[in-house]
């Protein structure tokens, strides 16, 4: 299994330096920005928070099956509800298409 280098603050600091990110690694020592912040400015990082819907794909795919069991049964009625809506709209879609 190959290693992982540690993405901690240190890593970053270290990285920004290397990469002649001078200005930046001043701002971070004068507490104008955040080690995280400076990372998104040099363009380490990505800018800004994720979609709902990302967070909601990335976790997901990290559940278990008991957890997404338990999610579904918890939300069952709007799951059927966007479902339904969703497939409305596919149908629509399909509708729109000239016949082959």
């Amino acid at each position: 299994m190959a290693e992982t280098t540690k993405r901690d603050n240190e890593y970053w600091r270290a990285r920004l330096g290397k990469d002649g990110h001078a200005d930046l690694l001043a701002r971070v020592e004068a507490d104008e920005i955040s080690v995280y912040k400076a990372a998104q400015i040099a363009g380490y990082r990505a800018k800004g928070p994720r979609s709902v819907s990302g967070k909601l794909s990335y976790h997901w795919k990290r559940a278990s099956a008991d957890e997404r069991k338990r999610f579904v049964k918890h939300h069952l009625i709007e799951i059927n509800r966007v479902g339904r809506e969703a497939l409305a709209e596919v149908r629509a879609e399909e509708a729109k298409k000239p016949a082959e």
